[in-house]
């Protein structure tokens, strides 16, 4: 599959758009719309949305995740997919961070997507 920032790139380039352009549209520096394109730095969840939106995709098309451009999925489930995502360590006092754990009907339908379930 594809990963993000040649996905990026080839969706700019479809719209014609420089970089410089496509970041005034969605609020960012040429320079951090450079660093997503060459792959040196993932935008923010807010702005991977901004990005979905603006190109008629889903986040997901534009991470790489899937090779339909045109699958469009529910709203809670793309939202449920982003959050899993967004799981990060958790830190409690006193003790070394952890993985917060999924809640298994997410898996569930994750699975039931054929989509791969982080560790």
């Amino acid at each position: 599959m594809t990963n993000f920032a040649e996905r990026l790139k080839e969706l700019r380039i479809e719209a014609g758009l420089k970089q410089e352009e496509l970041g005034e549209k969605i609020g960012v520096q040429r320079m951090t719309f450079y660093r997503w394109e060459n792959g040196s730095n993932p935008p923010s969840n807010e702005n991977l949305l901004l990005l979905a939106q603006l190109f008629n995709t889903s986040t997901l098309y534009l991470r790489g995740d899937i090779d339909d451009r045109d699958m469009v999925l529910t709203d809670s489930l793309q939202s449920i997919l982003d959050e899993m995502r967004q799981i990060r360590y958790i830190e409690h006092p006193n003790t070394k961070p952890t993985l917060t754990p999924f809640v298994g009907d997410q898996v569930k339908i994750c699975e039931a997507f054929g989509f791969d379930i982080p560790d």
